[in-house]
């Protein structure tokens, strides 16, 4: 009856071990915003992250992958804990249909709250450098030479 019961006991840990038993916060997906704030918004990134937004979250082992607006080069970093910090900049890039060159800064802190909810903080930053389009704020989506927007939120898994 020993050995059945230590049976038993081995099968329900491999079988929790191998199912998910797990105590991961933040797992990848698609995440909807809401309580959207903005402090600065000087890159008219309101147009885009609204309430209701939706954005993809990669995580593989400690790294997270934080999709803001479908980006081509998504801030990435690291999970410590119940908070992460993912960044993605690029010092030489062309703003499209122009000649300005500019480089830029994408920040996302999160803290999460529970599993698959976090409250976060995305900071962008873009600087004009050189072209003759630079100056034209119309072309460039922003008054040049510098802009920086910041906004808080919510993001729960959908």
């Amino acid at each position: 009856m020993k050995r059945f019961r230590f049976g038993l006991i081995a099968v329900a840990l491999v079988v929790l071990i191998g199912f998910g038993c797990t105590d991961e916060k933040l797992s990848s997906g698609t995440y909807r915003l809401s309580q959207v704030g903005f402090s600065q918004d000087d890159c008219n990134v309101k147009e885009v992250l609204k309430e209701g937004h939706e954005i993809d979250v990669t995580v593989k082992d400690s790294t997270v992958t934080i999709y803001m607006a479908k980006d081509l080069t998504p801030p990435t970093g690291a999970i410590l804990g119940d908070t992460f910090m993912a960044v993605a900049s690029k010092n030489g890039d062309v703003i499209p249909d122009t000649d300005c060159r500019d480089m830029w800064i994408k920040k996302v802190t999160g803290k999460l709250v529970k599993k698959n909810v976090f409250t976060g903080t995305y900071e962008y930053t873009d600087k004009a450098l050189s072209g003759a389009d630079c100056a034209d704020a119309e072309k460039i989506g922003f008054h040049p030479p510098l802009c920086t927007s910041t906004v808080t939120f919510t993001a729960t898994k959908k």
